[in-house]
């Protein structure tokens, strides 16, 4: 039941939901089950339930209604000749009504007319469009949804969002009738209906609505397009992410080196019809996101990352974070572009994770692969995958379908070194950290960029006395090497600061 959705508000979905009925109450002809249908007789009115009982009174002969058995309809005693009052629910009533044999088309007149009343009563002019319709056409906009497909949506939003009823006849038997009611209540063919639905369909493909034509728990489309504040729908499932302040390309040396030419030719060369998969993967920390960063900038490419979730934090899901891929893909500009997937591990990793939810774990089928690798295969825009977890987590599909990959290992001091500097430039941090305290701490603590940045921050927020900066960053650091199972290297095996070698005097054939 639907009760509790009673109140639509004025404007396109209040429209469509009034649509809707009119076209199924004029094209179903049989018997009507489930009274709960027509609670959208008595829920879409700013009125009260004896007017809408007058309204029935007054469309029937009173002694035909009388002769129905399961209207509880009766003259009050002490009433005056021709005054009659309807008991019991209004959708009850009109249910019996409407299967009462030769009655139907008197019935369904009567409908018609209270949904014009109705129209006319709530709907307000405006020159603008509603907020909803908005958003809607949004939706069509960004997935290029054709008008049945936008229909379809529609119909799930008012089943959604309103009073309006399921199937009228107690359930759905299958999948097939629930077509059938989608189609009668879009007028239109069954067929159109399907093909809308099918799992190659846009909808079904971009996760908007299920199988049933509903949409599914915490589906992002519902949310946008009950909440929507005016945002772009894609800015929902990605952001453009700046790149200005990313590391010089120099920083990243013998990598650089390696890697750069191959990977500048192979994205350069993306047509725009099919893009390139890149994946950055090994060890967490180490510099992969700004990799992507810094070479997107060398590039001069805008850079676009795919969000975790909602920007809201809600719907964190795979199958949102795949939507998202599918969306930046088919909405930036090509040649002038990049994705990044950042903490794609979950993604990938298609034994185990994400898909051993809804395949039920162990050795991955082709209907799992199937789902990652038809991603893969559909980017037309250089994309940068980036994951902590090992390269054996991922089936040989997956992996083989990547054109490009960078394995990166652990820190060594030198890009420690280099890290620490740059977020001390960044923070502004300079007169309180000085170079020789960057070689210390980068020789002392073998963490990662994010426990640099982290400590870092904290240091800043924290504003230590004069002279008491070092003892702040250990206290800080130690146990975040700690937690992270990352042992600092004991001060006494380090090399002394206080020394020099210019008082000796030896020769020999090794350098001092």
């Amino acid at each position: 039941m639907h009760k509790f959705k009673n109140n639509v508000s004025d404007g396109w979905l209040f429209k469509q939901e009034l649509r809707f009925f009119r076209n199924f109450a004029t094209n179903w002809n049989r018997d009507v089950e489930d009274c709960d249908f027509f609670d959208i007789f008595a829920n879409t009115a700013n009125t009260s339930e004896d007017e809408a009982k007058a309204f029935i009174g007054s469309r029937f002969d009173h002694k035909e209604l009388d002769k129905i058995d399961a209207i509880r309809f009766h003259r009050d005693e002490g009433a005056e000749t021709g005054e009659f009052e309807l008991h019991g629910n209004i959708d009850g009533i009109i249910r019996d009504i409407w299967n009462r044999k030769g009655w139907r088309d008197d019935c369904r007149a009567m409908l018609m007319e209270w949904c014009d009343l109705m129209e006319k009563r709530k709907t307000r002019r405006c020159k603008r469009k509603d907020p909803m319709e908005l958003r809607m056409d949004e939706i069509c906009r960004v997935l290029k949804l054709n008008e049945v497909e936008r229909e379809v949506v529609s119909f799930a939003a008012v089943r959604a969002m309103t009073c309006f009823d399921d199937f009228p006849v107690g359930c759905c038997n299958g999948r097939h009738d629930r077509e059938l009611y989608c189609a009668m209540a879009l007028d239109r063919p069954c067929s159109a209906i399907t093909k809308a639905l099918s799992a190659e369909g846009t909808l079904r493909k971009y996760e908007v609505l299920d199988s049933d034509g509903d949409f599914g728990r915490g589906n992002t489309f519902r949310n946008y397009l009950e909440s929507g504040d005016g945002d772009m729908l894609e800015g929902r499932f990605y952001k453009k992410t700046p790149v200005e302040e990313a590391l010089p390309w120099d920083f990243y040396g013998k990598l650089a080196e390696e890697h750069g030419a191959t990977l500048k030719r192979l994205i350069g060369s993306s047509t725009g019809k099919r893009g390139s998969n890149i994946l950055l993967y090994g060890e967490p920390g180490t510099g992969k996101t700004s990799f992507a960063k810094t070479l997107a900038r060398e590039l001069g490419l805008d850079l676009y990352e795919i969000r975790q979730g909602d920007k809201d934090g809600g719907n964190d899901s795979a199958q949102s974070r795949m939507t998202g891929i599918r969306i930046c893909n088919g909405q930036v500009p090509k040649g002038r572009s990049m994705i990044i997937v950042d903490e794609a591990d979950e993604l990938l990793r298609t034994s185990m994770g994400f898909f051993s939810l809804f395949f039920g774990g162990g050795q991955s089928s082709t209907s799992e692969k199937g789902v990652i690798n038809s991603i893969l295969d559909e980017v037309k825009i250089p994309t940068i995958w980036i994951s902590n977890a090992p390269a054996r987590s991922m089936d040989d599909s997956v992996r083989r379908r990547f054109d490009y990959s960078i394995r990166f290992e652990k820190l060594n001091s030198k890009q420690r070194r280099a890290i620490w500097r740059n977020n001390v430039g960044k923070l502004h941090l300079g007169k309180v950290i000085t170079d020789d305290m960057v070689d210390q701490l980068a020789d002392r603590y073998q963490t990662s960029a994010g426990g640099i940045t982290m400590v870092l921050e904290n240091v800043k927020r924290m504003k230590p006395r004069k002279g008491k900066e070092m003892e702040l960053i250990d206290k800080l650091m130690k146990p975040h090497c700690e937690l992270m199972n990352a042992k600092p290297k004991d001060d006494k095996l380090l090399p002394s600061k206080d020394y020099s070698l210019d008082g000796l005097n030896i020769t020999g054939d090794i350098g001092l």
